[in-house]
């Protein structure tokens, strides 16, 4: 699975479905349900607080909401049955459990199979992102996107026309996920059983570490041991090589590093990805060594594209 490969993907289904989704006006005006607090993608502490201020809650009440949102894939608070009726109706006039809106799914004939996600929002009702599930001989890697838009402008990426819109929050981010794995059923979760989706890269839309507040919440939901549980070595941040926050995919994260290097001399890459002017290649790999050196002996290898 390669970069390129997936931002690939994604331009075409943009291509594809520009003429579907020109505009904003596209959009219906989000409901007043939607105003309602998304508890997708917020981080457990910060839902314990807002559940501890329900009435009819219960000091374990959090982790049972945790439980059916990311072990059962749970969209609906009705069907949280272990949780009494009058507090699914609370929970129900105050809260929300929203993925996004699918407004493709779309299957190729190499059963690669490509979402596109719109986001239903007061502030930008036409907001739509790409998730691209690419189907592989031993596993199945879901491509994620972190940006609408980018501001990066590589040479070689159809993103990379567009300009950036806004940063994806940690609900949209994680919103993908489950999109994709409630759509390939691997809901409920089941221990000892191979997910469907084994590996997640952050390949797709924008550059992840100029989104870093929320990649990392999202990042610390889809790993979090009472939840999804996803093991950090199957998540894989890719990026253009914004040297700052490197070493903190590292430290603060634990997860894989990929590196979008289309050129090993500067010359070459300040053409193709103009970061490089800004972060040159002599301090990415010093940032990549930093990182290395953190990990320690977990077996983490730089993939390099």
């Amino acid at each position: 699975m390669r970069s390129h490969q997936c931002k690939q993907w994604i331009g075409d289904l943009l291509h594809t479905t520009n003429r579907h989704y020109s505009s904003v006006s596209t959009f219906a005006a989000p409901s007043r349900s939607d105003y309602r607090k998304n508890l997708i993608g917020m981080p457990f502490e910060d839902l314990a607080t807002e559940i501890a201020t329900l009435s009819t809650a219960k000091r374990f009440t959090p982790t049972q909401i945790w439980h059916h949102l990311y072990r059962q894939g749970s969209a609906q608070f009705e069907a949280m049955t272990n949780l009494s009726k009058p507090l699914r109706q609370e929970l129900d006039e105050k809260y929300r459990i929203h993925y996004g809106d699918v407004q493709l799914d779309r299957k190729a004939k190499d059963q690669t199979r490509k979402f596109l996600i719109g986001y239903n929002t007061r502030q930008d009702p036409g907001a739509i992102v790409e998730t691209v599930l690419i189907p592989e001989k031993h596993r199945s890697t879901l491509c994620v996107s972190s940006q609408i838009g980018c501001s990066l402008k590589c040479s070689f990426c159809h993103t990379g026309t567009q300009k950036l819109l806004r940063n994806l929050t940690a609900s949209e981010v994680v919103g993908q996920y489950m999109i994709a794995a409630q759509r390939s059923g691997d809901f409920p979760l089941q221990d000892n059983t191979k997910r469907k989706i084994s590996n997640m890269v952050f390949m797709g839309q924008g550059e992840p570490l100029y989104n870093w507040r929320n990649t990392s919440a999202a990042i610390k939901v889809l790993t979090h041991s009472e939840g999804l549980a996803w093991s950090k070595s199957k998540i894989t941040v890719s990026t253009s090589g914004v040297v700052p926050l490197i070493p903190k995919l590292a430290s603060e994260l634990g997860v894989s590093l990929a590196i979008s290097l289309h050129a090993t001399n500067n010359d070459l890459r300040d053409e193709l990805v103009p970061l490089n002017k800004t972060y040159p290649l002599e301090m990415v790999l010093d940032a990549c060594r930093q990182y290395s050196k953190i990990m320690g002996n977990k077996g983490r290898r730089i993939t390099f594209e």
